[in-house]
């Protein structure tokens, strides 16, 4: 069996993708044009994603476990314990390939090849037009300001940023930004996803809500409320927080410096005011996004700012791949993560700050 069928497959596969789905993971439902389930085990939920049309038909990811590939990667992940030569014989026994013969399997291949190239380049289009317009959406949101929705959100939080040095450049405030699934416009937190040398890759939006009281919170739109726009595996690109006690960028950080690294913004920067000597970044996805990230050249050692995930759950799971894949690119790896009857750093910064009221009212 040749790297060549495996391919042919791969297209094959992904023509099909809507009923591959559908029997692979029938826990999961449509959703637009994606098919989304919880996980690999195919509950319902919305961590999964398939791609079900468009160039990348067939591409899934599943962000808690940090997972991702092909249609046959998809086959080989659930039904065959990962065995890729096994997902080949199940696919061409499901794709009735046993009963072709040459020429009509070598057509067939032909016209998977031509149909994977003509993806390949409206992918690359994609690519390009996404990039631009995730640029544009964080250009015509406002400069963080004092007291604007996103201080505010942030205050909320126990996030306050007058302890750095610095106001974190990669963010910004949009006073109105339309979320496609609710049908309505919110205001909106958006961070800037970077290379490591500065150049815009994506745009993450977390939407806002606020209340009458002046509070400003997460908008309430369940698993919908921070999204990304653009691509930036490819890079390593993260968002960039604080530069630590050098000030230099981040490609220019200094020899030897430690880097500190949470899944979202609202640990990142509650551990960056609590040390803001040090340089911290958000991840943008799941903690398992940490084998691939870029990191400074200099850098050599990287605190993983972890939460309290149940033992065994999915997200527990990405957290143990992103520290195995830092320490295999040869990083120190240290993990700082708040006591165990808290979730994440910033519930601790809340707790703690709580604690002076609570004195004062026994």
């Amino acid at each position: 069996m040749s790297l060549r069928d495996d391919i042919d497959i791969v297209g094959a596969l992904a023509e099909r993708i809507e009923a591959l789905a559908a029997q692979l993971l029938p826990g999961g439902q449509r959703d637009g044009r994606l098919w989304r389930c919880g996980s690999l085990a195919g509950e319902a939920g919305q961590s999964l994603a398939i791609v079900l049309s468009g160039p990348k038909r067939g591409c899934w990811f599943e962000h808690n476990g940090g997972l991702g590939g092909s249609a046959l990667h998809l086959v080989a992940q659930c039904c065959c314990h990962g065995d890729i030569r096994e997902a080949v014989r199940w696919s061409r026994d499901w794709l009735g390939w046993g009963q072709l013969d040459a020429e009509e399997r070598a057509r067939i291949a032909a016209r998977l090849r031509d149909e994977a190239a003509r993806r390949e380049q409206a992918a690359e289009r994609e690519r390009g037009w996404l990039q631009r317009e995730a640029k544009r959406l964080w250009l015509d949101a406002k400069p963080l300001q004092r007291d604007d929705l996103v201080w505010r959100y942030l205050q909320g939080r126990g996030i306050e940023l007058s302890r750095l040095p610095r106001l974190p450049g990669a963010l910004r405030c949009h006073p109105r930004l339309f979320h496609r699934k609710s049908g309505a416009s919110w205001p909106a937190m958006v961070a800037a996803i970077a290379g490591l040398d500065g150049s815009h890759v994506a745009t993450q939006r977390t939407w806002l809500e606020v209340h009458d009281d002046v509070r400003v919170t997460k908008a309430p739109l369940s698993h919908d409320s921070k999204m990304s726009l653009g691509s930036y595996r490819h890079c390593g690109g993260a968002i960039h927080l604080t530069r630590g006690a050098s000030g230099k960028a981040w490609k220019e950080a200094p020899e030897g410096e430690t880097v500190a690294f949470a899944e979202g913004i609202e640990d990142a920067l509650t551990f960056a005011c609590a040390r803001p000597d040090l340089r911290v970044a958000a991840c943008a996805t799941s903690l398992a996004y940490l084998a691939h990230v870029a990191l400074p050249p200099g850098a050599h050692e990287v605190i993983v700012i972890a939460q309290n995930d149940p033992k065994g759950s999915d997200a527990m799971k990405a957290q143990r791949k992103g520290i195995e894949g830092l320490r295999l690119r040869g990083y120190r790896v240290s993990v700082f993560r708040p006591p165990v009857f808290l979730k994440d750093v910033n519930d601790w910064a809340q707790w703690l700050a709580r604690l002076p009221v609570q004195r004062e009212a026994a």
